[in-house]
């Protein structure tokens, strides 16, 4: 059986457990979006220096164990998008 609410994932359930679409998103390594706009906007000019901005985001992403490579390659996706 599949479900949708308004603003919630596409949820699967064929038992006890559900699939959802960030569930998936997850297991194939994909960067949550809120992350990758957290890096870009620490990237942003501001009133403290560039590290002090952008380290305590890259050792939060680090801790939570998302590759690199995945990051990277979200990361300039999005600049291009925009």
């Amino acid at each position: 059986m599949a479900t949708q609410e308004a603003g919630e994932d596409f949820v699967m359930s064929d038992g006890p457990e559900q699939v959802t679409v960030s569930s998936i998103e997850e297991i194939a390594g994909v960067v949550p979006n809120h992350l990758i706009e957290e890096i870009l906007q620490a990237c942003q000019p501001g009133k403290i220096g560039l590290y002090a901005r952008v380290s305590p985001v890259v050792e939060g992403i680090v801790a939570e164990g998302w590759s690199a490579g995945s990051i990277i390659m979200q990361v300039s996706q999005q600049l291009r998008r925009d």
